[in-house]
């Protein structure tokens, strides 16, 4: 195989199902770093780039951006890593790194976005469904020895994505969290949130998840449907983190606490609830807030990753070789609540003893 070539699991076209095959690898820049994935996890941004959702995937497309590997090749200029360092790899590929955003660590909103030197995004050329990628020495990040690869992986996006409003928005001493949704991301978001010291309240659809949050760390569990329940939590709630891809956003407003934050995590495709209304009324006078939040820059990142090394802290998910990958993408699009929080692969690169 020559060194532009590289095997990867492909959507050779919107709705195709993955195949392997060889694919054109990007340059190696001179502050470049080349990675063997050892572990990657699969997210459902990972489907809905194979299904075109937000209208911006170009095929053929390899996905996958929860990964951790081990640094084969570096640039010429690269000075933070070294050939053999573990290493994470996350949404980001590369981004201008001058910037207002950059320069304070949140690359994710670089300002040049869109220009020749902006961001790039780890899709713009193999993802982590590739034998190997390619990013930015900035956007490879240290893992600390004590952390499992297979636990890492998908930390460099459900992770990330749940502890920048933690981190911006629980800052007051017994904070009261309310994650919606107890998937792939909410179930970190309860995890994290509990470990940073908050009251968390998961709410989810029906009872199924119940015992599952409280486990993971919540106190109290809504469900959703219940009015009853939901009333019982009205203005209590001090952050409230909206992790599930669809539902009624708006039934979730009244559980906000005067100058309480409603942030909004999970995109779902571009033409389901692209608009959201609220009372600028009830906003105003109770000093409300609606955001919304991506996924974290190089800061939040290195953050996480300390914070879960010193707080024992790791996603939940089944872990099976790479070869599955193809059928777990099926399932996740035909059958959703038959999937784990997350599917995380292991490639014949992984050291299954040390889990790197």
């Amino acid at each position: 195989m020559s060194a532009d070539k590289v095997q990867a699991y492909v959507f050779e076209k919107q709705g195709a199902e993955l195949v392997r095959k060889e694919v054109d690898q990007v340059p190696l820049g001179a502050n470049d770093v080349e990675v063997d994935i050892t572990v990657v996890s699969l997210c459902h941004t990972d489907l809905s780039l194979g299904l075109n959702d937000w209208k911006v995937s170009q095929y053929p497309l390899v996905a996958g951006h929860e990964a951790v590997g081990i640094v084969s090749k570096v640039g010429s200029e690269v000075k933070s890593h070294k050939v053999g360092d573990r290493v994470a790899i996350g949404w980001m590929r590369s981004s201008c790194g001058t910037c207002a955003r950059c320069n304070c660590g949140e690359e994710s909103q670089c300002l040049t976005r869109g220009g020749a030197a902006g961001v790039a995004l780890i899709f713009s050329g193999p993802g982590a469904f590739a034998d190997s990628v390619r990013v930015h020495e900035r956007f490879a990040f240290s893992v600390p020895e004590s952390l499992k690869s297979t636990n890492v992986a998908p930390l460099m996006c459900a992770g990330c994505t749940v502890y920048s409003p933690i981190a911006n928005y629980c800052s007051k001493p017994g904070c009261t969290v309310l994650v919606i949704g107890v998937g792939g991301l909410g179930h970190l978001a309860i995890k994290l949130a509990s470990k940073y010291g908050c009251n968390v309240i998961a709410a989810s659809r029906g009872t199924r998840k119940a015992e599952q949050a409280r486990e993971l760390g919540a106190s109290l569990y809504v469900d959703s449907t219940n009015e009853e329940e939901m009333k019982s939590i009205a203005g209590k709630v001090d952050v409230a983190l909206f992790c599930a891809s669809g539902g009624d956003v708006k039934q979730y407003f009244p559980t906000l606490s005067c100058g309480g934050t409603f942030v909004m995590l999970g995109a779902p495709p571009s033409d389901e609830l692209s608009e959201v209304s609220l009372s600028v009324v009830d906003f105003i006078f109770g000093s409300k807030k609606f955001a919304g939040s991506a996924v974290a820059g190089s800061v939040h990142t290195n953050q996480l990753l300390n914070f879960c090394a010193v707080n024992k802290v790791g996603s939940a998910g089944t872990v099976l070789p790479i070869a599955e990958l193809p059928k777990a993408m099926k399932t996740l699009h035909d059958s959703p609540k038959d999937a784990p929080f997350r599917y995380i692969f292991t490639t014949d690169k992984w050291n299954k003893e040390k889990d790197f």
